[in-house]
């Protein structure tokens, strides 16, 4: 039986290619090295699937090989795909919250972050080894990468490619894809695969090519020592549109107050690649959705360089299924559709603002009606949404929360679903300026100061507002809760402000509305800060400003201490603020000194 280039081919254009190579493997059973050199070459390339027979399978051929480590690696996810096993009675309690725990892949991930920070590789195996059979199916990127660094670390080499492979498998184009084809890329090149090594790089390079996993005069040097290919790589699905060209973030300076620049805000020290915006363009295409997942497929093929979610390779079998129960979804006949969603589809005003309507409106620049297009992407429940989309026309909106199956004659999908840069790209003008076009916000007289209040919220509250307030109203500031006011009035108030002072928020998504020249200060909590708006109000040309505050509900070390752990920013991100009048009289005293 032929196990090389034509058996690559075969596999790979197969309609079902993993439930092809278990079946290939299976009969190379008793030849357990052709078989495993098949199952290397290609497993990483083989879209998510749902079916045990491959990891059964598989597990078998690397226990023949006296590959240990790939075995019991394969039996797990195999469990995991059946029946994830019990949990060993002598197990940690680490172990057992992560079994328990409703979002099991966070927990894991959690914990293999806190590991790492100590360097505490041989702890974070052994949790992992405990738990990884007794798991639902873990879909989150990030831990079979995390994973795949610790076993690299310990030098156990075998686990370290399967789980890199399992990584690409999960996100072959997504953020941070690059690192695991690096250490696949480096696996194959120390085993002699010259072959494998030229595939994976020239896959990696068509699928992510903002970030090469080999530069060009390497790549060709290994491309002559290996001979001929045994697949090329993936052929685009349809015609592609660069919208926005590849672009660099500069460098960005910014004033801090109270305890120092927030140890979120380290990466704005620093350029950041801003990827290209390119569009895809399907025709005769399927997109399923359920629960904010969305699959996209071309040909009857899944495409998961251009689907939505943690596994979007699951919902065929979940669509598969629902049909086999006698409850199919209906399939719902589009002519042109343009995909917006990405991994924030609760309604909130800064995803919409700065996520959402940058890459809506990035479709007209490929040349998409929006007046007759239909869109697929998070529910439209707010004042806010139907508001600024009125000032677009567009056609019928599907949200993906439902199950539902869509065949859409011409689909439209942005990079910038799957590979999303948030906010508004890091900061890219065209995407602020693309929104803030659609609103009236030409010079006028501006007067207001704003202190914005989260009295309408239940995370990251100021426990001492009464007190804040009292401090600034002499000096002008009114107390404004934007969640509680029409969107119009919204806009308005800060399109007039001269100073905003408010703890992060989606209310501050409004500076998008803020004349050049605006005094922002944004206050963080101690163990949470992001540069979200940060990165934007530098190419509005605001003076913006960050100050880490202290925890709102004790004064306890474990809440204020800083720098904080990836543990604590998960845990503790919606705790309320306290606000040190010190501190805000101390920034008044800078920002009232220079006129507006």
């Amino acid at each position: 039986m032929e196990t090389g280039a034509a058996a690559v081919a075969a596999i790979l254009a197969d309609r079902r290619p993993a439930r092809a190579l278990a079946d290939r493997m299976y009969l190379l059973v008793d030849d357990p090295v052709r078989a495993g050199e098949l199952f290397d070459s290609i497993f990483y390339r083989l879209p998510p699937y749902a079916d045990a027979i491959l990891p059964v399978v598989a597990a078998e051929v690397m226990r023949r090989l006296g590959r240990p480590e790939g075995a019991r690696l394969l039996d797990g996810l195999a469990a995991q795909m059946t029946a994830p096993l019990p949990l060993a009675e002598d197990a940690g309690e680490e172990a057992r919250a992560i079994v328990a725990a409703p979002e099991q892949d966070d927990r894991l991930h959690d914990a293999l972050v806190n590991f790492a920070r100590v360097r505490q590789w041989a702890g974070s195996a052994a949790l992992f080894g405990q738990v990884w059979p007794c798991l639902r199916p873990v879909g989150y990127f990030w831990v079979h990468f995390r994973m795949s660094a610790v076993y690299a670390a310990l030098g156990r080499h075998d686990a370290a490619r399967l789980m890199a492979a399992l990584a690409v498998q999960i996100e072959p184009a997504g953020r941070g894809s690059r690192e695991p084809y690096a250490r696949l890329l480096d696996g194959f090149r120390a085993l002699g695969r010259l072959r494998d090594a030229v595939e994976l790089a020239e896959r990696q390079i068509a699928l992510c090519p903002e970030e090469p996993v080999i530069d060009a005069a390497t790549l060709a040097v290994l491309r002559a020592a290996a001979g001929p290919l045994a697949v090329g790589p993936p052929a685009p699905p349809g015609r592609t549109h660069v919208i926005v060209a590849r672009g660099t973030r500069p460098p960005q300076a910014w004033r801090s107050f109270g305890r120092g620049a927030p140890p979120g805000f380290r990466d704005l020290t620093f350029a950041q690649p801003r990827a290209a915006v390119v569009i895809t363009e399907l025709r005769a295409a399927e997109v399923l959705a359920d629960r904010h997942e969305v699959a996209v497929l071309a040909g009857g093929v899944m495409q998961p360089a251009l689907s939505v979610g943690r596994v979007p390779g699951l919902l065929p079998h979940r669509f598969a299924a629902a049909a086999r129960a006698g409850t199919p979804p209906a399939t719902i006949a589009l002519d042109t559709a343009v995909l917006v969603s990405d991994e924030f589809p609760h309604p909130n005003l800064c995803h919409f603002l700065l996520d959402h309507m940058p890459r809506l409106l990035s479709y007209r620049r490929a040349g998409v009606d929006l007046a007759r297009a239909d869109v697929i992407g998070p529910p439209v429940v707010m004042p806010y949404q139907h508001e600024t989309l009125a000032r677009i026309g567009i056609g019928a909106w599907h949200d993906t929360a439902a199950m539902r199956r869509f065949s859409v004659r011409r689909l439209f999908v942005s990079s910038a679903c799957h590979a999303n840069q948030h906010p508004a790209h890091l900061g890219a003008d065209w995407a602020i300026a693309s929104v803030r076009a659609l609103f009236d916000l030409a010079p006028r007289e501006r007067r207001r100061r704003l202190l914005i209040s989260r009295a309408d919220a239940t995370a990251r509250r100021l426990a001492n507002e009464a007190e804040i307030a009292a401090l600034l109203a002499p000096h002008g500031f009114e107390t404004i809760v934007p969640g509680r006011m029409p969107f119009a009035a919204q806009v308005a108030a800060f399109r007039e402000a001269t100073h905003v002072v408010g703890p992060h928020g989606a209310g501050l998504a409004n500076i998008l509305f803020c004349a050049p020249g605006t005094r922002v200060l944004e206050v963080m909590h101690p163990h949470y800060a992001t540069y979200a708006y940060a990165v934007i109000a530098a190419p509005l040309g605001l003076d913006y400003a960050s100050l880490v505050a202290w925890d709102g509900e004790s004064e306890d070390a474990a809440y204020n201490v800083l720098p904080w752990t990836e543990e604590q920013r998960n845990i503790h991100m919606n705790r309320a603020i306290r606000l040190d009048p010190a501190d805000l009289r101390r920034w008044l005293d800078w920002a009232l000194a220079i006129p507006t």
